[in-house]
């Protein structure tokens, strides 16, 4: 991780890593979700104020768990911890060895 990269991490809590997934990667992920698509939650409440032009059809929905799916459809997501270039930056942002402890 670059000096950049840190600033954004520390200022947005996040980093976008552009091209770092292979187009099957991603439509190996997007296929585990759409499976799961019936634990989606949606959030109570509306985020957009009053706001007419921002208003939808649904409110924002939550997903998670991902790592503790059964199998084959956890399997993407758990390779994104070992990822050959997602890993340095786990490493940076949570130093090398880094675990999870209350994971599955």
């Amino acid at each position: 991780m670059n000096d950049d990269e840190r600033y954004l991490f520390d200022l947005n809590g996040f980093l976008v890593l552009r091209g770092v997934l292979s187009a099957e990667e991603v439509a190996t992920m997007n296929a585990a979700i759409d499976h799961h698509d019936a634990d989606l939650n949606e959030r109570d409440g509306s985020l957009v104020g009053e706001s007419k032009a921002l208003a939808g059809t649904s409110y924002r929905k939550d997903l998670g768990g991902m790592l503790g799916w059964e199998r084959p459809w956890c399997e993407p997501f758990r390779h994104l911890l070992i990822h050959p270039v997602v890993k340095p930056y786990l490493e940076a942002i949570l130093s090398k060895g880094y675990r999870l402890d209350h994971g599955p």
